[in-house]
């Protein structure tokens, strides 16, 4: 039986309590072209404070559209998240549940998604914000059994002041 069958079934999931996770930050590089039907951004990091020792990847193509006072911007993405990422973020430990730390061992994976965000342009300092993303996450994360999704979904509504 593989993991992919393994963890989707309806056996029960029960784990200790589960171990915090760290949050770290990344550092790296990135670049960017710029043309006339959008830009194009290219990114690398790896983890700076070795939390986790995992490296990060991005590339995304990005597009925006002004009509009068409103802006619109499309970006489609995709991410990459080396095996250390994935296994320390979504992996089981052996003091949170043995069974499942011995059948859950992460490889990288890419992550695909779109994001769409929009501004209202009120006058020359205040703008409204509303933006969407949706990610589809890698088999190798879906396959976590602490994950119960195969996509993450964000919102967000604001306002913005410029100086």
């Amino acid at each position: 039986m593989g993991l992919s069958s393994l963890s989707r079934t309806s056996e029960p999931k029960v784990f200790n309590s589960l171990e915090r996770r760290k949050f770290t930050f990344y550092g790296g590089l990135e670049a960017f072209y710029y043309a006339r039907f959008g830009f194009f951004k290219v990114a690398y990091a790896h983890d700076m404070f070795n939390v986790h020792n995992g490296d990060t990847a991005h590339i995304s193509w990005n597009y925006g559209l002004a009509v009068k006072q409103w802006v619109f911007d499309l970006a489609l993405r995709t991410d990459w998240k080396s095996a250390k990422v994935i296994q320390y973020y979504y992996g089981v430990r052996q003091n949170e549940n043995n069974y499942w730390s011995q059948q859950y061992q992460a490889h990288s994976g890419w992550n695909k998604g779109m994001e769409l965000t929009t501004r209202y342009i009120l006058n020359g300092q205040w703008n409204i914000l509303m933006a969407y993303r949706y990610t589809s996450l890698s088999d190798e994360i879906t396959d976590s059994p602490l994950v119960n999704q195969d996509n993450s979904q964000s919102y967000f509504v604001g306002v913005a002041y410029r100086f």
